[in-house]
């Protein structure tokens, strides 16, 4: 009998929880994602994306996994540019006036300018330093006046430090658990996102 009456209290909660839960669907902060959301035909019928990045000018970065490429958007998500070449690109970071890509198939990351201009590979497949298993997160911040790119690597369990022009100056390798994501604080700590089961 406690076991039915506890269930029986589940349920009402449960119920609760669905009419808040309704009743938060119509906030108008939701109705303004869905708006958003139905305008994604506009840029291309976009598939599996998975890294999403705003340059410091408003520039948005998408990659799309499935389609090999990463489309560039304004403030307004109006398309500005669509870039091609990279292979299952993950993640990406507009710094410096230039696209840092991951590439997942590439194995390393390609650098663009924002007009879709490839201008150089950064890193190589490898185990040295300077290289990578497969690249993952990326971010970016400065550290006085040198801008320093930060990728992840799940593979290799680390995360490496590059100049902007691609010369590789440190690395982390205390990570452990896959590291996936990485975001810079105002603080300047850096957070990296951990994973305890292996995927790619």
């Amino acid at each position: 009998m406690k076991y039915t009456k506890k269930l029986i209290l589940f349920a009402s909660f449960l119920a609760s929880c669905m009419q808040f839960l309704m009743f938060a669907q119509a906030m108008p902060q939701d109705n303004w994602y869905l708006e958003r959301e139905f305008t994604s035909s506009s840029i291309g019928g976009m598939k599996n994306p998975t890294g999403l990045s705003f340059g410091p000018d408003g520039k948005i970065s998408i990659c799309e996994y499935d389609k090999h490429r990463v489309q560039i958007l304004d403030i307004n998500g109006t398309p500005i540019s669509t870039i091609t070449g990279t292979s299952e690109p993950l993640d990406s970071v507009i710094a410096g006036g230039k696209l840092y890509v991951t590439c997942h198939g590439n194995r390393y990351v390609k650098v663009f300018d924002l007009d879709g201009t490839f201008l150089f590979n950064l890193g190589s497949h490898g185990s040295g330093n300077g290289q990578f298993d497969r690249p993952y997160g990326i971010a970016a911040d400065y550290n006085g006046s040198n801008l320093e790119i930060f990728i992840s690597d799940p593979g290799r369990d680390r995360v490496q430090v590059f100049s902007e022009d691609g010369t590789y100056l440190r690395k982390f390798s205390s990570v452990d658990a896959n590291p996936r994501e990485i975001a810079i604080g105002s603080n300047g700590l850096v957070y990296v996102a951990v994973c305890l089961t292996f995927w790619y």
